[in-house]
């Protein structure tokens, strides 16, 4: 329902996409050997590993390789500065992303879309993290309250709103609700049991903030008029009927500054990562053979 997007992640789909097409071949023979070992035979004509090498490397050998020179790179520096990353990381940042697709069908079918495993997700979720605590630390020192205010006023149309729902089936198990919520219960536990949103629901129905056209009309109107704080309010959309409650509207930088720090962090990260890893290869000596290039 809301235009959201997903935990900060550097070129993990795509990459490791191609990785699955040749990261799981690795050649140690000689060129002499490689260029007439058999891989297959069809009705005596020999497919050799050569063969089979050129046909990988040209159907994504020179991006693939440049995702493994970058993630050597990332290793290396991770070493320098004694950073490390530990599974228990890797699996809730897998957590994270699991939440902000919807759950695990959700999550299961991407992998299947871009031709991935787990394992090549957890590989690049693990370089990500590198990259994450190298460069966090001067990022934050950077981020003083005036550039956290600066950059809350150019996007402040980003927290405009902020609610939470109940999303259901029918108008009468979501009145239902209300009337449950009226006597005293916990909306996050109701969510929780009852939400067919299952992002938001493991938030306890949470959306966090969003601004003017993220949210399908209906909602968006009943966001709109709402009282702040009040009764929920059931809202048919083309989802279902959702229990709506309105938590701020219109916020000053002061009651959403933990958010704006995260999110400008997170957008910072980003886009250093990408002249971080520039410079790095400007620095290093890389040869690469199927470019034919020395740096």
């Amino acid at each position: 329902m809301k235009k959201t997007g997903y935990v900060w992640i550097v070129l993990t789909f795509a990459f490791a996409a191609l990785a699955g097409i040749l990261g799981a071949q690795v050649y140690s023979l000689s060129q002499r050997d490689m260029a007439r070992a058999p891989v297959a035979t069809v009705n005596g004509e020999v497919i050799t590993k050569q063969e089979l090498y050129d046909a990988l490397v040209a159907q994504g050998g020179p991006q693939t390789l440049e995702r493994l020179i970058q993630d050597r790179l990332v290793r290396q520096e991770a070493r320098k500065a004694g950073v490390t990353v530990t599974a228990g990381e890797v699996q809730a940042e897998i957590d994270k992303i699991k939440e902000q697709m919807g759950g695990e069908a959700q999550f299961q079918l991407a992998l299947s879309q871009y031709g991935m495993t787990l394992e090549d997700l957890k590989q690049r979720v693990e370089t990500n993290l590198y990259i994450k605590k190298i460069l966090e630390p001067q990022v934050r020192q950077e981020l003083t309250e005036e550039k956290l205010r600066q950059y809350f006023e150019e996007h402040k149309a980003d927290y405009e709103f902020r609610a939470r729902h109940i999303l259901v089936e029918t108008e009468e198990e979501a009145n239902q609700i209300v009337d449950q919520l009226k006597a005293g219960a916990d909306f996050a536990a109701l969510a929780k049991e009852k939400s067919k949103d299952t992002a938001s629901a493991a938030r306890g129905g949470d959306l966090g903030f969003f601004g003017r056209g993220q949210m399908v009309p209906e909602f968006e109107q009943a966001v709109l008029t709402a009282p702040v704080g009040g009764d929920p309010q059931v809202v048919k959309s083309a989802y279902g009927y959702h229990v709506v409650q309105v938590l701020m509207r219109s916020p000053t930088f002061e009651e959403v500054r933990d958010e704006v720090e995260s999110q400008a962090l997170e957008d910072e990260l980003s886009a250093r990562s990408v002249t971080w890893m520039e410079e790095l290869k400007e620095k290093a000596q890389i040869t690469n053979t199927l470019a034919g290039t020395e740096t």
